[in-house]
């Protein structure tokens, strides 16, 4: 789940999560919540531990449709808004190298 439809959900204000978090100012948990900014894996601990895990850290990353037997071939789905074609591509073709939970150290 995504931390702004987790906020949102709760009815828990930025200002809030960024107390419960250990986050001095609201306006980094709306970049967080909005996608503008991937927290590091000090807050993404925080982040998961406060949510009971309902938000992970793959969540701020956006994957497209994926699937285990994708993560097996190196390919992924990428859905175009613009168009709404989806299409197959590898992690190379991606703008950024997409990171697992096992690789984000909480």
């Amino acid at each position: 789940m995504k931390l702004g439809t987790y906020l949102e959900q709760h009815s828990i204000t930025y200002a809030d999560f960024a107390a419960r978090i250990g986050v001095s100012h609201a306006r980094t948990v709306e970049r967080y919540a909005k996608a503008l900014r991937v927290p590091d894996g000090a807050i993404m601990k925080r982040i998961v531990e406060e949510t009971d895990g309902m938000v992970m850290p793959n969540d701020f990353f956006e994957l497209g449709d994926f699937t285990p037997s994708m993560a097996a071939t190196g390919k992924t789905v990428r859905d175009d808004s613009e168009t709404g074609k989806k299409s197959k591509t590898s992690p190379v073709d991606l703008p950024f190298r997409a990171q697992t939970v096992a690789e984000v150290r909480l």
